[in-house]
Formats: structure tokens, C-alpha cells, sequence
């Protein structure tokens, strides 16, 4: 809902520096709003209880602002105001009863117009600076009474392309309901036609799901806009080419996770964007979408957001003088008739309230990323670095898709974590402490991610590096730990979960210098598409566990089937091997894996990084339930702002506050030499029973919007069940500490 005015180019008048100024409403509240681009100085300007303000516009050459007021659109009484930068000299130039529902608005600066679309009217308006000579440029009603009650004819956004002769607008459809449309036309209405059957409207999309407002990037040619619909392809910023022969193509997804997106505002000269969305927040970006910023929370209900040059020097005489045509187009003559308002934002000593930042969420409640060394700090600020920057833009869609982003493969390589914890064969090396935290920062954004690296890198790479002879060292462990041979691990099988120890079904025998497998193995992550896999089967020789190492891609007999129709971890492709007479030579069997003790080694190891991992689930679920409840309004207020929001907020940090202190002790115990398996099953048991309990208040506190995986939380709700169960049970740990503590085994 922006636009820019500033004088006529041709002047040879010095022109000073510029300071830029977001200006922004709030429909809740009536105010009018402004602030600098990163968000500071937040300022209000208008704060009269105006009725429902939605679409703002500014001529910096005179010293104006713009917007509309919506009202009640039964009473047909939304009208368009204007005031001076700081918020004086209000005044109505179009009264109610001059528009039904006015929305976005836009000034053309050519020709001195203001252009709005009239939502219940279900029209496309102008008129004069000062309100008068209003026209009608289209008329979507087709004969309806106004207001108007079909929302597939309600205009929403507008705006114009002054190079063309165009403008362009969007009806908006029901909510959610896939009706909305974008279209363009002459900012002449042909010559024998009306408003109402002009025949060059020209319909460039339609079946979006809620498209909002609009703005343009004149030297790129791009459209933007809002959409306020349903994720994945709702609550975005869009953008598609101006100038398109013949049938255009779907839009770019530029900006996404909105609160129900409205008003956007484009920076063509700093590459920038400005978004509001009716959550409350304030956002910036690139023009592509990268650079995310969040400037502003839980201010209300935004809507309308204009961006401008202003002069770094204060004083109306000042404003009346900048060129601030960004867009590049010709620009409007002042109106030098009109004193412009004594006070120019800038310094702005009116009226100010600079708004507390509301906290970021931040996790580490107790600080303990201050233990870690200053190597280990920046690993793990690369770590977080990547999964923000590279996993979580797309990490949705793959888990909802049940598939594998293959094409983060490359970018993982070069951040040089195989085999971390591990020391020498070309592996990243480490304390288990740095492997821990990285697992928690991968699975703070995606624990199916955590779980591939932990497969890979801890249970397939750990099986050799903790039970493989030093040539099967010096083989396997450089190529896996550069990530051209990925692995996985083979235990579980479909009939014996927590009793393999004893139970085993799939069996190895010997024949000279080759070892036959056979059985099943079932729940094995990445084994449909990896190239390794450490295959645990009972000899019939001793009835003793051993690991094998078999090659997946080349050894006959070897097959896998794709699990489908997980409910968790979706992004971790899990199969079921089969293995019949698959022939593996005894310079592939683990040389110190020969009994179920070994392979206990593995897990015990893996154990303790499963609760660094819920530990990260937990982190990842209450950050985004928190900055939810920070944005999200009920009866007028952040949900944050409840005592029940806030106890459960609470309790949410003290789980995650605690396994955080528990699995930072473990890893001590670890480099100190000093963990047993009783220490793991402990804080594997732990750390995951909070998880659920964690992961489970988070979705509580999201709603209806907790179920959907756009806004995180449901993914973590959802992967916190498989790490319950993964690497044994509850109930198994429990029995492990239990046999520990009272001198008894109690298993069967």
C-alpha cells in the first residue's frame, strides 16, 4: 500500500542526503505509524481512533500523508485522510459516502491522481490530490447492489505503471479460498466504453488464494504482492514479470511465513522490501526474498506500509524540497499553495514512543554456549548459519513430501563435519561435546536432518572407527568422511526391536573367507539410497552379534524397500533390507565387532547424541512457539501478553534448560572417559520424554495452526514420537539405569 511523491526532476536545486522512513498503520488501534528501515525510533504519529485505516500513500514534495479508512462498509461511510509528515493538520478529502470500502492506495505521480480500490464497492477509483473530481475506472459489480457481498469482485490492491499507462489491481476472493486474481488496464477508459464493459481488462492470474496489495519495480519491470491465503502458496510476497507475451508461467515465491501478509512497500534504489503483515510485525528483505529481517512485533493489526527518502536534515522547508521518486518516474509538481507541516520526521520530537524489543527467542537460557571454546563457537555458529540459511527455507515441502533434499549434499560437504569426533582418517575430529551441539543446533531447525548426519556420521562412521581393524579404517572412514560414500546402520529388524541382544534373526555363516547373510532389517535410515551399510547378524558358528560392512549398490542379494507413509522424520528415508545369501568377504567384517558388547559401544555413543538431539527439537519448538505467541493477537492483545501463554512458555524453557544441563554433563563424562551406558540410557530417557512433553505444549499454544507444517511446530510435535522410540525405548533405558543403580537386572 505505498507510494512516493517528490518534485519534477528537471529541477537544478542541490539535493541533499537522504534518510529513509517507513510509515505504516494499524488497523486495530486507528494509528498511523512510522519508523526508521531497521525498525527504530518507532513513532506514532496518528493515534485518534480513526475507523479502520488500510491503505497509505505519500507526497514528500508537499509534505503529505495519505490513507484510507475503510469504516463499516454497510454504513458506505470509508473515507480517504490526509495530514502533514508528523501527523498534524489532519483533514478528510474524500468524506464518507465518497467510497464504500477504500483499500490500497497509490499516487501517480505524472499526473498528480490518487487511485484506490473500493473493496464493498467493487470499484477501481481516482481523483484529484485534494479528493475532488473522484472517477470510476472500473466496475466490478456487474449489476450488484453495493456493498457488494460476492468477494470474488472486491477490489483489494492497487497499482500503476506510470511507463505503460497501466495500472493493475487484485480481487481478492473469498479468504482462503483459492478465488483471487490479478488484473490490468488502461488508466484511460477506452473512448465509448464504461467503468463497467470496457473490454481492455486483461486478466493476467487468477486462482490465487488471497492476493492483497501490490507495488512495482519500474526498473526491473516486476509486479509484487501480497498474498493473505493458506500456506504453502499464502502468506507470501510474490513477484512475476511486468511485460509477458503470451501465457505467463506460475509466480516466484519471494518472502513467506506471514501472519496473514497485507502491506508491502518496495525500495527499488536499496534492493529492499518492506512487509506487514495483520499479526503485527514489520519485516524487510531483498528484493529476491534473502535478508530477512523482522523489525517490528505485536504491534497490532498492520496493514498499509509506504516507504520514502527523506532528507538527513530536518525542517519542512527541507521535505519540500527532496526528490524522492525512487521508481524513477516522473514526479507530481508540488502544491506550493499548501504550507507543508511544521515538523518533518527525522528528528521527530513529537509523540514519540520508541517500543521496548520484544525479546528474541533464544533457547540457552542459562548461557551455556559460554563453556564451549572459541573454535567450538564457531563451528556451531556455522552449523546454525547453514540450517537457517540453507535447510529451513526448504525444509517443509521435503518433510511434507516424505523426501530428501539431495541437493544439500554438496553445500554439507563444505562444511567439513564428517566423522566430527573423530580423530585422524581425514574426519572432522572434535570433542563429543562439538558433536553433541552440532546434532542440537541441526535438529533445532530439522531433526530429520540430525538424524541422516547421526546415522551417517556417528552410527555407520562410529561402527568403524570404534570397531573396524586399522585397514578397514584407512578404507572407509576419508571417502564417508568427505561424503562420498554416505552409510547406515542395520539392527533393528521387523520382528526384534529392544531384544536383538539376544534375538537376533538375521544370521551370518562363514565359508572359507566369505561370511552368507541372511534376515531382514527394517527401520534403517538413508539404507534406500546409501552407498554403506553396517549389517549386524548373528554368527551360527558362536550365536555371537558381529558387524559386517556390505557394500549396498554392488553386492547381489542386497535390497531395500522404501518405508512409506511415516508420520515423523519424513525427510530421514527409512527402508527394509532384505538380505538373502549376500556373499561379504571376511575383509569387510568388523574386525572388533564380535559380540553384542561391541555393538553396544555404537549405541552408547549414538544414545547420548539422540539427546543432544531432542534437546535441539525442543530448542527448535520453543523459539517458534514463542515468537507465534509474540505475534499472534487475541482480543487485541500478543497471546504472549497471558499468564497461562507465559506458564506454559515457562515450563517449555525448563525442560529444554534442563536436558541442555544434562546432556552438557554427559559430554564432560565423555571426554573424560568416564560415560557407561547407564549414564546414556539415562539422558537418552530423559531428554526425550521432555521432548514430547515440550513439542506437545508448543502445539497447544499454536492452535489450529499447530497442525499445519508451515509453522514448524508440527514437525517437531510430530519427529519428537520417532525419537522417543529410536536407538531403545523408554522403558529399555529405564531398565539399563535401573539394572545400574539397584544391582538387578530386571529384563526378561
Amino acid at each position: 500500500m505505498s507510494t512516493i511523491v517528490g518534485r519534477s526532476p528537471n529541477t537544478q536545486d542541490p539535493q541533499p542526503a537522504l534518510a529513509g522512513r517507513l510509515f505504516f498503520l494499524d488497523l486495530a488501534a486507528g494509528r498511523v505509524l512510522s519508523a526508521n528501515p531497521d525498525g527504530t525510533d518507532l513513532t506514532t504519529l496518528v493515534e485518534e481512533g480513526r475507523k479502520l485505516p488500510d491503505g497509505l500513500a505519500i507526497d514528500i514534495a508537499a509534505g503529505h500523508l495519505y490513507w484510507t479508512n475503510m469504516g463499516n462498509p454497510k454504513a458506505n461511510d470509508g473515507s480517504i485522510l490526509r495530514s502533514g509528515l508528523d501527523g498534524g493538520n489532519l483533514t478528510t478529502i474524500v468524506p464518507a459516502g465518497g467510497t464504500f470500502t477504500p483499500k490500497q492506495l497509490q499516487i501517480e505521480k505524472s499526473t498528480g491522481k490518487l487511485y484506490w480500490c473500493d473493496r464493498e464497492g467493487m470499484r477501481v477509483m481516482r481523483s484529484n490530490l485534494d479528493g475532488s473530481n473522484i472517477e470510476t475506472l472500473v466496475d466490478t459489480s456487474r449489476g450488484d447492489p453495493r456493498p457488494g457481498a460476492d468477494p470474488t469482485k472486491w477490489c483489494v490492491g492497487i497499482a500503476v505503471d506510470s511507463e505503460k499507462g497501466k495500472f493493475y489491481w487484485t480481487q481478492k476472493g473469498g479468504d482462503n479460498a483459492g478465488q483471487g486474481s490479478i488484473l490490468r488496464a488502461s488508466i484511460t477508459v477506452p473512448q465509448g466504453q464504461t467503468a463497467a464493459n470496457r473490454r481492455d481488462v486483461e486478466l493476467l492470474y487468477e486462482g490465487l488464494p488471497e492476493p492483497i496489495d501490490l507495488d512495482i519495480d519500474p526498473g526491473a519491470r516486476m509486479l509484487y504482492w501480497t498474498d493473505r491465503g493458506d500456506p504453502p502458496l499464502g502468506n507470501t510476497v510474490n513477484r512475476a514479470a511486468l511485460d509477458v507475451p503470451g501465457k505467463r508461467g506460475a509466480p516466484e515465491i519471494v518472502f513467506d511465513h506471514l501472519m496473514e501478509g497485507i502491506g508491502l512497500a518496495l525500495d527499488p534504489k536499496g534492493g529492499r522490501m518492506f512487509v506487514t503483515d495483520f499479526g503485527g510485525s514489520v519485516y524487510s528483505a531483498n528484493l529476491n526474498g534473502t535478508n530477512r529481517q523482522t523489525l517490528q512485533i505485536a504491534l497490532g493489526n498492520l496493514t498499509g506500509i509506504a516507504y520514502v527518502d527523506l532528507p538527513a536534515t530536518s525542517g519542512a522547508s527541507a521535505a519540500a524540497s527532496q526528490n524522492a521518486a525512487p521508481r524513477g518516474s516522473t514526479a507530481a509538481a508540488p502544491e506550493s499553495a499548501r504550507p507543508a507541516s511544521k515538523g518533518v520526521i527525522g528528528t521527530m520530537p513529537i509523540r514519540s514512543n520508541e517500543a521496548k524489543p520484544l525479546p528474541t527467542p533464544n533457547s540457552d537460557f542459562y548461557q551455556l554456549v559460554e563453556v564451549l571454546t572459541d573454535d567450538e563457537k564457531a563451528v556451531v555458529r556455522k552449523v546454525r548459519t547453514y540450517m537457517e540459511n540453507k535447510v529451513q527455507p526448504i525444509i517443509n515441502k521435503y518433510w511434507s513430501d516424505d523426501a530428501f533434499p539431495f541437493e544439500l549434499l554438496a553445500s554439507l560437504k563444505d562444511l567439513g563435519l564428517g566423522g566430527l569426533g573423530f580423530e585422524g582418517y581425514g574426519c572432522a575430529g572434535g570433542s563429543q561435546k562439538l558433536f553433541g551441539l552440532v546434532a542440537m543446533e541441526m535438529a533445532r531447525v530439522d531433526a530429520s536432518f540430525c538424524t541422516f548426519f547421526g546415522v551417517h556420521s556417528g552410527l555407520a562412521m562410529g561402527s568403524i572407527y570404534l570397531d573396524g581393524s586399522e585397514e578397514q579404517k584407512q578404507k572407509w572412514l576419508p571417502p564417508m568422511a568427505r561424503w562420498e560414500k554416505v552409510g547406515c546402520f542395520g539392527l533393528t529388524e521387523p520382528l526384534v526391536g529392544s531384544g536383538t541382544s539376544g534375538g537376533m534373526t538375521t544370521t551370518a555363516k562363514r565359508e572359507g573367507d566369505t561370511w552368507i547373510l541372511n534376515g531382514q532389517k527394517r527401520w534403517i535410515g538413508n539404507a534406500p539410497w546409501c552407498d554403506v551399510s553396517i549389517i549386524w547378524a548373528r554368527d551360527i558358528a558362536d550365536n555371537q552379534v558381529k558387524g559386517f560392512i556390505v557394500e549396498n549398490k554392488t553386492t547381489p542379494g542386497f535390497s531395500v524397500e522404501k518405508i512409506e507413509r511415516k508420520i515423523a522424520l519424513k525427510v530421514v528415508q527409512n527402508g527394509q533390507i532384505t538380505l538373502k545369501d549376500v556373499r561379504v568377504p571376511e575383509a569387510n567384517r568388523l574386525q572388533g565387532g564380535n559380540s553384542f558388547r561391541d555393538t553396544a559401544r555404537v549405541l552408547r555413543m549414538t544414545r547420548y547424541m539422540v539427546g543432544w538431539a531432542s534437546t535441539g527439537v525442543q530448542m527448535g519448538a520453543y523459539e517458534a512457539t514463542l515468537k507465534y505467541t509474540q505475534q499472534r493477537l487475541q482480543f487485541g492483545k500478543p497471546i504472549a501478553s497471558f499468564q497461562m501463554v507465559q506458564d506454559l512458555l515457562a515450563k517449555m524453557l525448563a525442560n529444554v534448560t534442563a536436558c541442555q544441563c544434562m546432556v552438557m554433563r554427559l559430554a564432560q563424562l565423555t571426554d573424560e572417559g568416564k560415560l557407561g551406558d547407564h549414564h546414556a540410557a539415562l539422558a537418552k530417557a530423559f531428554c526425550t520424554a521432555k521432548s514430547r512433553e515440550t513439542v506437545a505444549w508448543g502445539r497447544e499454544l499454536l492452535g489450529g495452526n499447530g497442525i499445519v507444517a508451515d509453522y514448524n511446530v508440527a514437525r517437531f510435535f510430530a519427529d519428537a514420537e520417532a525419537l522417543y522410540s529410536y536407538e531403545g525405548t523408554y522403558q529399555m533405558q529405564n531398565l539399563i539405569v535401573g539394572k545400574a543403580i539397584t544391582g538387578i537386572g530386571a529384563f526378561l
